[in-house]
């Protein structure tokens, strides 16, 4: 059935604030962001925001599952996973952690949100993580099972992984410094993160059943 005239319009409008508000918290940071200031530059009113999203942390939400890897995972998980459970849970596995680079190098709202959930409490930091948990368990599902009757705790492993991930490309982003000699804004070396991940990921796929 076609949408109705009213039915587009709001849908488009709905649209340019979500689009406005990424480019203002692009530019501005999460703590400067305001529906005053996404009323102004989408030409919006305050109310219609408040209308569309309830308030700031809904708007945040909103952003981020348009642009943080795993919260745009969510919707997919299931392709995804019976994609890839198909061929190899390694080729599974190194697709996230390839991913999750690539994103967390260009983002800076997601860097950004990375730095607060060290430092910050809040409901939508909470709510962001539990997301990222849930897809994690489905993930895990999958990939627990090729690490029976092994040392190898998958769990631990990504743990340390993107514990390291956002470490050393927050820290580049942020100081503009290298990192063990290396700088992670550098284009050779940021794929030599991503190879030597997938190097970690290939040893823990490789190791001796008890």
């Amino acid at each position: 059935m076609e949408k109705q005239p009213q039915e587009r319009n709001k849908e488009r409008s709905k649209q340019v604030i979500l689009d406005t508000a990424i480019k203002l918290l692009k530019e501005k940071g999460i703590k400067n962001f305001t529906v005053e200031n996404l009323a102004k530059k989408s030409g919006k009113s305050r109310r219609l925001i408040y209308n569309y999203y309830g308030n700031v942390d809904e708007i945040l939400k909103a952003v981020l599952n348009k642009s943080d890897f795993w919260l745009t995972l969510e919707e997919r998980i299931e392709e995804v996973i019976l994609k890839q459970k198909s061929e190899n849970t390694k080729n599974l596995a190194s697709l996230v952690f390839s991913n999750h680079c690539d994103t967390f190098y260009k983002d800076s709202l997601i860097q950004e949100i990375s730095a607060l959930e060290l430092t910050n409490k809040s409901g939508l930091l909470y709510n962001i993580s539990n997301s990222r948990e849930r897809i994690g368990e489905k993930l895990f599902e999958v990939a627990e099972p090729d690490f029976e009757n092994t040392n190898v705790s998958i769990r631990m492993l990504s743990a340390i992984l993107i514990g390291g991930i956002n470490y050393v490309l927050l820290h580049s982003k942020t100081n503009a410094s290298t990192f063990c000699g290396l700088n992670l804004n550098n284009e050779q070396d940021f794929n030599l993160l991503k190879k030597t991940i997938d190097q970690i990921i290939g040893w823990a796929y490789e190791a001796e059943r008890q």
